[in-house]
């Protein structure tokens, strides 16, 4: 039986937006020494897995899956995952990656996947460049009709090129116009970016109010009252991590919903960060009331959803 508790460095996925994920590294330490040792959850809930490859020397590839598919490729100290279907698993948004080996359970970690496919962002842009580029040639027509030179007419994306003065094909002018949907797929780019992101939290109001200094009691621990706050986000106490499991949501919300209202940093979490916390610098004059301030100047709480938008107060 494991005695120490495994621990992530950082997870690297080969994509953000495939459903299909076909490549997937956990590394960290104190993994199981055989793959089918280690449990891996995504929101808690285990990851079935068709085929396991234990990897000491390091040198596995999917081609050692023998196409059964998903398969787990793992070490101590890595793990890799092939052909994981997210549309074929029971899984939603926020997703937080967790791994256990016999009863211990590693800490969280945030895998972001976009909402949109991949090719969302470009039909958006593409998409609005092909309007404005509609809207263009429709006002350029009527001009060009009217534009008749030693009584030639010319077509109207002819036109569009023609200096009036000298009634000769301008280079500024194709240079303009070829600028122009460059223009039009970055701005298109953006504005899918961020139609496709969800809102960032907000923080309104903490309770009890801050500063935190060591020795306060919290009875109640800490109630923080905002929007767009994750059931899955990582909340800071003075910059004191808390862990996933001592941050709940308060009845009647669930905890299973996209974004809550309410966080609760449960009682014993709270009196942990706070006698955690650094120290304030030497001389710095402590706070004359509640809510004036950090006492080791950085934020008293911090809030930062799993797609990585935060907030602080």
């Amino acid at each position: 039986m494991s005695s120490y508790r495994g621990q992530f460095n950082r997870i690297i996925q080969t994509s953000s937006y495939d459903a299909l994920l076909r490549k997937l590294r956990l590394k960290g330490e104190n993994f199981g020494n055989d793959a089918d040792d280690n449990v891996v959850r995504i929101n808690d809930l285990p990851v079935h897995f068709e085929k396991y490859v234990t990897d000491r020397a390091r040198r596995a590839t999917a081609a050692d899956c023998q196409e059964q598919f998903p398969c787990l490729v793992g070490n101590r100290r890595r793990m890799q995952i092939f052909g994981l279907s997210l549309a074929k698993q029971p899984f939603y948004r926020p997703m937080n990656v967790s791994v256990q080996v016999d009863s211990l359970i590693s800490g969280d970690q945030s895998l972001l996947l976009s909402w949109a496919s991949r090719s969302t962002p470009a039909l958006i842009a593409f998409g609005a460049l092909g309007i404005l580029s509609v809207i263009v040639y429709v006002l350029a027509r009527g001009k060009a009709k009217r534009y008749q030179p030693a009584n030639k007419w010319y077509h109207t994306i002819a036109y569009l090129f023609i200096e009036p003065e000298s009634n000769t094909y301008s280079l500024s002018r194709l240079q303009l116009i070829l600028f122009l949907p460059l223009m039009g797929v970055s701005a298109g780019g953006y504005l899918a970016g961020k139609f496709v992101r969800k809102p960032g939290p907000v923080i309104k109001q903490l309770d009890p109010p801050p500063p935190y200094p060591t020795g306060v009691p919290l009875p109640a621990g800490i109630r923080i009252v905002g929007a767009n706050l994750s059931p899955r986000a990582q909340v800071a106490l003075n910059g004191v991590p808390i862990t996933s499991g001592d941050v709940t949501v308060p009845p009647p919300q669930s905890a299973a919903a996209e974004f809550v209202t309410e966080l609760l940093v449960t009682p014993a979490a709270a009196a942990g960060a706070v006698a955690a916390s650094p120290a304030p610098p030497a001389g710095a004059a402590a706070p004359a009331a509640p809510g004036a301030g950090a006492v080791t100047g950085v934020p008293s709480v911090k809030v930062v959803n799993p797609d990585g938008q935060g907030a602080e107060l």
